[in-house]
């Protein structure tokens, strides 16, 4: 491929048509990225170079991604919503409720449709609206739940009785047996 030198002293390939080559100094900064373990289609997306482009010049000037030092394969950008909440709850996934992960799904969905990356976008939309769709059935169970236990609670403020024994309970068939013995005793 020809090489030539613009008014800039940049070096640009020569190329038949379309847009001008991206300059030298954008082409050091996707190399390194590419390097550095970026894809070739994120470098493409933060650079604004073809992705045959960018194969093309990996091949010809030997970019080797087997260069590059070995890193743990869930290393998160230290930008990333999910890598500060990683941090805040250190690795233990239990204390993450809902609309925390609500929170992250939105933040990675904006920052996918920035990027220009629509797939990821929507991809992140549907995880925020599975999880958005999760939490509203959690919460219609948990309103069931307090309508049910309403009437339970109602005839134990109005006619308090002596507890003769205590229950173990361990599964939702015990606290229901548990439940239908008490409302029988308060009638």
């Amino acid at each position: 491929m020809d090489r030539s030198e613009d008014e800039l002293g940049e070096t640009s390939r020569g190329r038949g048509g379309g847009r001008p080559a991206a300059p030298e100094a954008v082409w050091a900064r996707v190399r390194k990225d590419y390097v550095a373990g970026l894809s070739a289609a994120d470098c493409r997306r933060r650079h604004g170079v073809g992705l045959t482009a960018l194969y093309e010049r990996a091949r010809a000037e030997g970019w080797r991604r087997a260069d590059r030092p070995w890193a743990p394969a869930v290393d998160l950008d230290p930008d990333d919503e999910g890598a500060a909440l990683d941090m805040a709850i250190d690795g233990d996934l239990d204390q993450v409720d809902h609309p925390l992960m609500i929170e992250v799904a939105d933040q990675q969905m904006k920052r996918a449709v920035l990027r220009g990356d629509a797939n990821a976008a929507l991809r992140w939309r549907r995880i925020r609206l599975a999880l958005v769709a999760d939490l509203a059935e959690i919460d219609r169970n948990f309103e069931a739940l307090e309508r049910e236990m309403q009437p339970v609670r109602a005839r134990l403020r109005q006619s308090p009785q002596t507890v003769e024994t205590v229950e173990t309970v361990e599964t939702v068939d015990d606290v229901t047996r548990a439940l239908d013995r008490l409302m029988a005793a308060s009638r």
